[in-house]
């Protein structure tokens, strides 16, 4: 619908049907909502749309990504749990015993390496 007091709702539609095809929710931030924003950056380029107008399309777009994250959150669960790794055993951000984790994983995953709780 365009308006942001319609944001979770267009958000909400736009996931059920990326999950009816079986499709991640990252694909409707991938997708429709990295759409849009290019949408805005072409606008705003050719003058026909100015800052406060910007600013606005990136708060909705923040808006629907935070509706987005709890969905995506489950996926990374559900996933976790297919390759045998109980999510609710492992060390959490942030916790005591999460240094070493923590340090090679600020360490790793900014040149592309991965690291897998266990």
């Amino acid at each position: 619908k365009g308006i942001s007091e319609f944001v979770n709702q267009d958000t909400e539609e736009m996931r059920a049907a990326v999950a009816a095809r079986s499709g991640k929710t990252l694909e409707v931030i991938e997708g429709p909502l990295m759409s849009g924003m290019n949408v805005v950056g072409d606008l705003f380029g050719a003058g026909k749309m100015f800052l406060p107008q910007v600013i606005k399309s990136a708060r909705v777009m923040k808006k629907a990504v935070a509706y987005l994250l709890p969905f995506m959150e489950e996926e990374k669960r559900e996933n976790l749990k297919a390759m045998g790794v109980d999510p609710d055993a492992t060390a959490a951000d942030g916790d005591d015993d999460d240094g070493p984790f923590g340090f090679l994983s600020k360490t790793l995953t900014p040149s592309g390496g991965a690291l897998a709780r266990l």
